[in-house]
């Protein structure tokens, strides 16, 4: 990830040796916001290195959900479940907003898309598992714990983390972003590819193994 700032206050350039030897070519720069880091194009993020940021001016407030959104109405449960949705007997779709409240963890067990998503509070989590994918096509949020544990993240939409969370295995092709709230924790020895673009306005911490 990002390496440390300067006293100057200036994201500097991820090291080398935050990407595999014999990936594909990729880039990291400053944006020109104080802190924030976009890395782009194909490359595979190993766990054995260190990534720490620093802060960025606030961007995020708290989230609205979209008038008419498909509201998530069950406890604790899979998305893949029609009766956690208010459009019960039908799953959200691409063309729909959703709205999750706060205190319960959807967890994403299958391919699913959505247009945008707000998942509410510091206690509302989302899950990614393996063989999990969420395409957003608009912007989308989780103001608690996201997960992405083997899981993907795709689409055109950007998805915000403003709370915390753990990224221990799996994949980002869409386009995730860590806000000046969030805090993202790069866990486990497992490999992270990331293929589309992670861009950095908070803290990601990745410690050795």
């Amino acid at each position: 990830m990002s390496g440390p700032h300067d006293s100057g206050g200036m994201g500097q350039r991820a090291t080398e040796s935050s990407m595999r030897a014999g990936r594909a070519a990729s880039d990291s720069r400053s944006s020109g916001a104080v802190g924030r880091t976009t890395l782009t194009a194909a490359f595979i993020l190993v766990a054995s290195t260190v990534g720490v940021t620093s802060q960025a001016p606030s961007s995020v407030s708290a989230a609205e959900c979209a008038v008419g959104a498909i509201d998530w109405v069950g406890g604790d449960g899979n998305w893949s479940n029609a009766a956690n949705w208010s459009s019960d007997p039908v799953l959200p779709t691409a063309d729909d907003d959703v709205c999750v409240p706060a205190g319960v963890t959807v967890t994403i067990d299958g391919d699913f898309a959505v247009n945008e998503m707000v998942v509410k509070g510091n206690d509302g989590n989302l899950t990614v598992t393996s063989g999990g994918r969420l395409t957003v096509g608009g912007a989308s949020i989780v103001e608690g714990v996201f997960v992405l544990a083997g899981g993907e993240i795709a689409g055109d939409g950007v998805f915000s983390v403003a709370g915390s969370g753990e990224f221990s295995s799996g994949a980002i092709s869409g386009n995730v972003a860590v806000t000046d709230t969030g805090s993202w924790n790069i866990t486990s020895a497992s490999t992270k590819r990331v293929t589309g673009t992670l861009t950095n306005d908070g803290t990601i911490i990745q410690p050795g193994y």
